[in-house]
């Protein structure tokens, strides 16, 4: 579905509920030749096309497979010591990450094949029903109109008319809905296959092919799974072009670093950094910390949250959660920048002194975690009620006031999920964003808005939220978003509004 096709359906679906909301007997006839006008063209794409080319991505899928199994392979071998990397990787080092990067393309391309599959077979069903429809609006029109086949208007039909003219308006309506639903969960699952090639985001830098390859296929548990790599989409394309902004001096700098580096956990978190857009003496200042230390080490102290594992978020055996009840918002914040800056995390979790024991005790941690939520908290208040919580505004100007780190500014959206016109977009935006590699803080409540969740990952048909009321990081299926069903992952059923990259 293009963007254009997704406007003008939207709008045909706005203008077929005006012309339902005014139907009666009186306006029936007109309203009737309004509608097959409407709905003269079907759902728009070619389901036979579409077809075509998830047969492809299956062929692909079959075709990469055995590349990577040899790729690894000859990295058991013993090679040329000429063919290395970067200073310090050896060549089985790199054979073998090669390898697990293509290994990770049959199951994207397997994935993308089911979504046109699953795309072509809905729009081949929308198409029919369009067909069906169509049809009966215009024997209903003809039984209006017509007495013995004679072009007369026969006045005791109109009320039948106007009754089946509803519903088969509704029909269209439903029609147009599941074609905007069919066409959002393809751009989603694309989506969500394109944020996973963090390799391609930064296959067009001036980055050594080699340090792109060594750096994108590490998560925050040591191994990829979900969402959790270190260095995420957006994150990648950033690091990319801060490198290339990087004068010679500085590069090479930043180069010696990565060759230093023992290992891909240590590379990635160097390029999150520089991502992050701290100044270059920082970043060698942040490497010269971390190096020598364990992964484990990385991973507790620079990944407070993993996207890839649900349960009970916990730092050394202590929950990860607000500090009282209306510190939701900020404990969001601080989560969210904590996953885009690994410098701010090390802050957190060490207070800039990792081999202090006074500052890295858990109850160092937790004071340092309570303060940073409370300055947070008091500047996103500012003449608002401190009882409320912080308001959608407050959030936003937090956000923005760390765009450089974040790599992008925010802004909010307000949700009805008993609206598919306000929650379908919503979803739609929220989930590219976080396959993307942001994070999207989600207001949430039954009756009024009541809290604060942090959408951190997206796999499959499940959105991962970090619920800060609890410390929980769980899932929510779209659909549970899209009707106002978020359960407890969320602590409270309903979407009311949403903080979205601009």
């Amino acid at each position: 579905m293009t963007t254009t096709d997704y406007v003008q359906v939207s709008t045909l679906i706005n203008r077929l509920r005006q012309v339902l909301e005014a139907l009666n007997p009186a306006n029936a006839v007109s309203a009737v030749v309004t509608v097959i006008g409407m709905v003269s063209e079907p759902p728009p794409g070619d389901p036979d096309r579409i077809e075509e080319f998830a047969t492809a991505f299956a062929v692909a899928a079959g075709d990469v497979g055995p590349v990577a199994t040899d790729v690894q392979r000859l990295g058991t071998q013993r090679l040329p010591e000429i063919w290395r990397g970067v200073a310090g990787v050896s060549a089985a080092e790199l054979m073998i990450a090669t390898g697990r990067l293509v290994e990770q393309t049959t199951p994207q391309f397997t994935r993308t094949r089911g979504a046109l599959e699953a795309y072509a077979a809905e729009l081949r069903t929308l198409r029919t029903q369009h067909a069906d429809l169509h049809a009966a609006l215009h024997d209903a029109w003809r039984d209006a109109t017509h007495i013995a086949g004679f072009p007369v208007p026969d006045p005791t039909a109109l009320d039948d008319l106007a009754r089946s003219l509803a519903q088969l308006i509704a029909g269209c309506i439903e029609v147009y809905d599941r074609y905007v639903v069919a066409g959002d969960a393809l751009a989603i699952a694309l989506g969500d296959v394109a944020g996973k090639a963090r390799a391609g985001a930064m296959a067009d830098s001036n980055l050594p092919p080699a340090t792109i390859v060594l750096t994108t296929g590490s998560g925050v548990d040591g191994s990829l799974n979900g969402d959790n790599a270190i260095l995420a989409g957006a994150q990648a394309t950033r690091a990319a072009d801060r490198y290339g902004q990087l004068g010679p001096e500085d590069r090479k700098r930043f180069d010696e670093l990565l060759s230093q580096a023992p290992s891909q956990a240590h590379r990635a978190y160097l390029l999150k950094a520089l991502a992050a857009g701290h100044p270059i003496d920082d970043v060698v200042a942040f490497g010269r910390t971390i190096n020598g230390r364990t992964e484990s080490w990385l991973h507790q102290h620079l990944s407070l949250v993993n996207p890839g594992q649900t349960g009970t978020a916990m730092y050394d055996g202590k929950r990860l959660d607000q500090y009282n009840g209306v510190t939701c918002g900020s404990m969001t914040t601080v989560v969210l920048r904590s996953m885009a800056d690994p410098l701010y995390a090390l802050h957190l979790t060490t207070g800039g002194q990792p081999d202090n024991s006074e500052l890295t005790n858990i109850e160092a941690v937790q004071r340092r975690l309570e303060e940073e939520q409370q300055a947070t908290y008091e500047r996103s208040t500012r003449n608002w009620p401190p009882q409320l919580g912080t308001p959608p505004w407050g959030l936003i100007g937090e956000l923005n006031s760390h765009a450089d780190t974040l790599g992008t500014e925010y802004e909010f959206r307000l949700v009805d999920d008993t609206d598919a016109g306000s929650v379908n977009p919503a979803l739609r935006d929220a989930v590219t964003a976080v396959n993307a590699g942001h994070t999207v803080p989600v207001l949430v409540g039954d009756s009024y808005p009541a809290h604060y969740v942090l959408l951190i990952g997206h796999e499959g048909s499940d959105l991962v939220v970090y619920n800060p009321g609890n410390g929980q990081v769980g899932r929510v299926g779209q659909d549970d978003f899209r009707n106002g069903n978020l359960g407890a992952a969320a602590g409270f059923r309903h979407a009311n509004g949403v903080a979205l990259p601009s």
